[in-house]
């Protein structure tokens, strides 16, 4: 729209995918619950706001609470990134196309600032000179809002280190 300023922060794809699949295990506690009727196991985040219909979500969540790997988990859920600057959801694998990913790059390039989430300092620093003028770091600016436990498989399990998940849809949007 007219007038309107975009700024964005951006994550590597891959990094995307696996910070999701841990995100959700990490909530499959029962402080965080509810109960579904598929299981007595309490489940947590994620539902609609990631732009999944109920029963995409119900799957996922039984595959990642019974340790299914994130490749196999939730490596079909591309695009995010490209998705949601199309307005969609990140996990309703709407971008699917070439056309998809052109359409996102020409809306990023009138972004008023992309950062890299992987640089998050420098990020919010060249955020702020862009903004006013000079540089700086504010402490709230740094501060890690949405921590993820244990970032790690089963340590024990040999294929553990050779999980890899890739996004075709936003990988070429990274790129740009």
């Amino acid at each position: 729209e007219p007038g309107v300023q975009v700024v964005a922060m951006f994550r590597q794809p891959e990094d995307r995918l696996q910070s999701a699949y841990f995100h959700m295990r990490d909530q499959i506690r029962p402080t965080h619950c509810v109960r579904c009727e598929w299981s007595s196991s309490p489940i947590g985040c994620c539902w609609t706001d990631w732009g999944w219909p109920p029963r995409d979500f119900l799957q996922v969540h039984r595959d990642v609470a019974g340790g299914i790997p994130p490749e196999a988990a939730i490596s079909r859920y591309t695009g995010c990134m490209t998705s949601m600057i199309l307005g969609k959801g990140c996990m309703s694998r709407y971008a699917n196309t070439e056309e998809h990913v052109r359409r996102a790059t020409t809306l990023v390039d009138n972004f008023l600032f992309v950062g890299d989430q992987s640089r998050w300092n420098l990020s919010i620093c060249l955020f702020n000179t862009i903004l006013t003028g000079r540089r700086f770091l504010l402490p709230r600016q740094l501060a890690n809002t949405r921590p993820t436990f244990a970032k790690v498989l089963d340590p024990h399990d040999p294929n553990a280190s050779r999980i890899v998940t890739r996004d075709p849809i936003d990988g070429p949007l990274w790129a740009h």
